[in-house]
């Protein structure tokens, strides 16, 4: 009781500070020219509250059709045997901002596979990155996800969204040495082939994130306090499609 207690104290203060924040922040967006647990079944968190501080807004529309994004860090750690990632930009129809996209597109299944794209010009302590993004195709892993505090293409924090048909749903891991460990687990509707809104925010240990404007879960944990990079994620042959990646934050 005295968890539970303590735990309406730290969202009744988050929901505050989010309105502070609202109010407070003065967006000025910049378009970035580059090529390259435990299941969770409260109610609905509120979201977290950000530091004041510039949005970086990469929308992929400046950039070179069919070549790799200029200012990421593209990698794709797993096993020896492991294909590389394949991360370009490309047109499609459907794009949620112009007409432009970053995509994963190499099909390669190996298992603890994580091709990942980071933005490695700057870094994040407490930031907000929220990215829109589709699961395209794969058989056992159809998913997508959010990288924050990343200190390598080894070591971060991620907010994994599932499409899979056999569970749809959003975990946390912190990846350690390229060893996932699950933080915390959502279940619910997460459509492959429809374009979602996923985001996290990370402010201090607390970890917050958001599916389609609905935040979904918390996290706690200390594990890397540092600022590090964000970017996007995803696992084995996961075929995916990002856009819209923005970022708020003060940087160190």
């Amino acid at each position: 009781m005295a968890a539970v207690c303590r735990a309406a104290r730290v969202w009744q203060g988050l929901a505050m500070g989010t309105r502070h924040f609202a109010t407070g922040c003065g967006i000025v967006v910049v378009t970035l020219i580059a090529a390259c647990g435990r299941t969770w079944h409260a109610p609905p968190v509120a979201e977290a509250p950000m530091a004041s501080g510039v949005a970086r807004r990469i929308t992929f529309d400046d950039l070179r059709s069919g070549h790799p994004p200029t200012g990421f860090l593209c990698a794709a750690p797993g096993p020896a045997d492991a294909k590389p990632a394949r991360w370009e930009v490309i047109a499609v129809p459907d794009a949620p901002s112009g007409s432009q996209v970053l995509a994963q597109l190499d099909d390669d299944d190996t298992n603890n596979r994580f091709p990942m794209a980071l933005v490695a010009d700057a870094t994040w302590k407490d930031v907000r990155v929220a990215v829109q993004a589709k699961a395209v195709a794969g058989a056992r892993d159809r998913s997508f996800g959010v990288v924050v505090r990343a200190r390598d293409e080894r070591n971060y924090y991620v907010a994994r969204a599932n499409t899979s048909g056999w569970g749809e749903n959003v975990r946390f891991y912190k990846v350690v040495d390229g060893k996932r460990g699950q933080l915390e687990e959502w279940e619910g509707d997460v459509k492959p082939g429809a374009w979602h809104r996923l985001q996290v925010d990370a402010l201090g240990d607390d970890f917050t994130v958001t599916l389609d404007g609905k935040a979904i879960l918390h996290a706690h944990d200390a594990t890397f306090p540092a600022a590090g990079m964000v970017g996007v994620w995803t696992k084995a042959e996961a075929v995916s499609w990002f856009d819209d990646l923005t970022i708020t934050g003060s940087t160190p």
